[in-house]
């Protein structure tokens, strides 16, 4: 069943609270709510008596309800607001043992990482709702054309799935966050956050469907990120890391089902992500209560577990396996058949599921038989026990309950393209795809017997690909920004106010005259125009201003400074501006007059700054003085507009009742300007009068 809702919120630019319901959002909903649910029951007893739990729950809570608001939006924009809440309470999350500097990096690495391809989800999402004509995911159609704006929106939006998801090249970051308390880790790998890009790229699955980019890019990535997650989950040797890297190895099986678009790869989507959700909750739980116990996460010195917590461990790990009668083991027969179209699809799935059996098998094998010996163990609360038994029997049990989950998983691979019912069952008779698991399940085995002996070349191999590996990538760009920075913050935003003047009017002077060459071309001037009067007002203003860059006076710097102002006075009487001329005047005045008792008062010339400097303030000087002339210049050759002296002559009377057309302009349609003018008139009478009766109170 589907329902819809519909609230205006900023409908100018087509942002609405628009939610949406349909069997994808339903199923996730369902995990959000019933994994985080106990989560809460054991955060209650896992962080009990920590001094920041109210800040824990608060974020928390925040954290479930956007993963809640981006499930059920249906609005792109408002899907991306809730999106990038998901980043940030995250953040917290993650770092909320913040006195631990490793948890303070491995937070801003995923905020970093997220929120950069959030950025990039944002553009792709705009690109998109502009060729569909819509916002609404649930309005949006098929795409048959292909061009450049179509593939560029797919690898933006993917970008921002993948940094989300944790697909090759942004695994990284996801094995990092498991500085987070247990509690979060179980919530963010197992149902919410990680979650979040793989649902996106199921509901823009019907979509994308025969986009061969989409389809290429999702595939292979996730393919890469499957192989390699169970690649490192096997090398790792920390208990969180390893079901880290088993989430990454999770997310990746999503990812390449959806791009792998037939009907077996939507209903093992489905079924796969259920199984996922309920034992890795579980598996994540279970290793905060097996730390509690065994006092350490390092899976070689983890000692002989309690009967019941190593059962319990057992039943989770056999779900992680696949192996029948879990829920995962039709995952994983869905998911071969879907990849028999490609031999080295089906290979890398093969060694996929081999590895992860090792890895199940190291879980439950490594602690049942150590031979340290058994110290005090610490009996757990109910409220951590919950999650982990309900989870891990769930996972277990629903591969025989399958025909329950047959019509949910019908409803959302029918929603994400399917066009057949494949029938979910424990038992598909002979056939490649069951023998491939059952070698998988020989070899897995295999490898976990070698675990143990190998750890000194996992070692090596741990080593090698943690300098190797995108993460080092990150780690060359983090820094990269960091010296950009310093180098910026010492050169170019140093906190000297006549560096930012220089760098400003640079900035301005190369885009100003970039942009006026470039379309209007260098500007031509008439020098036989020029009146002889005019010529010497150039000179005085040119004179002047060399004198006071050159006097080492300051009275005599003043005075010249004082003549161009004069002068530039005389030019608005020349052209008819008396009115600028008097306010020219005026500001002139009482300019030179501040300087004159200010600065007379100041030590003798110094030079601050070095030869190099002063020429480089020169020269932009120069620069600047150059673009303005060539600005009139254009301003004088190329008329934009029609000129508005015919409307102020036809008007001035009919209009504003005076014959004098000066008059008009200035009290009627220029009131405003003029009433400035008259505050500046009155603001430098003022301060000249306020100046002469200081001198006359001192004399």
């Amino acid at each position: 069943m589907e329902v819809s809702a519909h609230y205006p919120w900023v409908p100018s630019i087509g942002l609405n609270f628009t939610l949406y319901v349909d069997g994808l959002r339903w199923l996730m909903l369902t995990l959000i709510s019933g994994i985080g649910t106990a989560v809460v029951l054991y955060a209650s007893s896992y962080l009990a008596g920590h001094k920041d739990l109210h800040r824990f729950f608060l974020w928390l809570f925040v954290f479930m309800g956007a993963m809640v608001g981006l499930v059920l939006a249906d609005n792109l924009l408002l899907l991306f607001v809730f999106w990038e809440l998901t980043s940030i309470a995250s953040y917290m999350l993650i770092g909320f043992t913040h006195e631990s500097e490793k948890s303070r990096a491995s937070a801003l690495q995923g905020l970093l990482v997220t929120v950069g391809g959030g950025l990039a989800l944002l553009a792709g999402m705009i690109m998109l709702g502009q060729q569909q004509q819509t916002w609404l995911i649930s309005e949006m159609s098929l795409i048959t054309e292909h061009s450049s704006w179509i593939n560029a929106a797919i690898v933006l939006i993917l970008i921002g799935t993948f940094t989300k998801s944790a697909q090759f090249p942004f695994q990284f970051w996801l094995p990092n966050a498991m500085a987070a308390p247990t509690p979060v880790s179980a919530y963010l790998h197992s149902a919410t956050m990680v979650k979040a890009g793989v649902f996106l790229m199921a509901q823009l699955a019907p979509v994308f469907a025969q986009q061969s980019l989409w389809l290429t890019l999702v595939t292979g990535a996730g393919a890469i990120t499957m192989l390699l997650g169970a690649w490192l989950a096997y090398l790792a040797v920390d208990l969180k890391k390893i079901l880290a890297y088993t989430t990454v190895t999770a997310l990746g099986i999503l990812t390449m089902l959806v791009g792998l678009n037939s009907d077996y790869a939507f209903f093992a989507f489905v079924t796969f992500l259920v199984a996922h959700a309920l034992y890795k909750a579980s598996l994540f739980m279970l290793a905060g209560i097996i730390e509690h116990q065994a006092h350490t996460r390092n899976l070689r010195h983890i000692r002989p577990l309690p009967k019941f917590t190593l059962a319990v461990t057992a039943v989770a790990a056999w779900s992680l396996a696949g192996i029948a009668p879990a829920l995962g083991f039709i995952a994983k027969e869905l998911l071969l058949k879907a990849s028999a179209t490609s031999g080295w699809l089906t290979a890398m799935v093969f060694a996929t599921a081999a590895l992860t059996i090792a890895v199940a098998v190291s879980l439950v094998w490594q602690p049942w038989r150590s031979r340290r010996q058994v110290k005090e163990q610490h009996a757990e609360p109910w409220q951590q026990w919950f999650g982990p038994v309900l989870f891990s029997s769930l996972a277990l049990l629903l591969g025989l309950g399958a025909p329950l989950v047959q019509p949910l998983a019908n409803t959302i691979a029918e929603q994400m393209g399917a066009n057949n019912v494949i029938e979910l069952s424990l038992w598909y008779g002979l056939s490649p795809a069951l023998a491939l698991s059952f070698a998988s399940i020989v070899v897995g085995i295999g490898l976990a017997a070698l675990w143990r002996k190998n750890r000194v070349l996992a070692a090596k191999l741990r080593l090698i690909s943690r300098y190797t590996g995108t993460e080092r990538l990150y780690e060359l760009l983090l820094a990269g920004n960091l010296s950009f920075a310093d180098w910026q913050t010492r050169v170019l935003q140093n906190g000297y106010l006549g560096r930012y003047l220089v760098l400003i009017i640079a900035i301005t002077t190369l885009a100003v005259t970039s942009t006026l060459l470039s379309q209007y071309g260098l500007p031509s001037f008439q020098f036989d125009a020029l009146e002889p009067y005019e010529v010497g007002m150039l000179f005085v203003m040119l004179a002047s201003t060399l004198y006071a860059i050159a006097s080492r006076q300051r009275f005599a710097a003043i005075i010249a400074l004082g003549a161009v102002g004069f002068v530039v006075a005389l030019i608005f009487i020349h052209f008819s501006a008396p009115d600028l001329g008097i306010t020219q005047v005026l500001v002139e005045t009482l300019t030179v007059l501040l300087l004159v008792l200010v600065l007379l008062k100041l030590p003798g010339f110094k030079n601050y700054s070095s030869r190099g400097q002063r020429l480089l303030d020169a020269v932009v000087a120069c620069a600047f003085g150059l673009m303005m002339t060539l600005l009139v210049l254009a301003t004088q050759e190329n008329h934009w507009a029609d000129s508005i002296a015919h409307y102020f002559i036809e008007h001035s009377y009919s209009l504003g009742f005076g014959r004098n057309v000066v008059n008009v302009i200035l009290v009627d349609f220029r009131a405003l300007d003029t009433l400035g003018e008259i505050f500046v008139l009155a603001l430098a009478a003022m301060g000249v009068y306020s100046m002469i009766r200081l001198r006359r109170s001192r004399l």
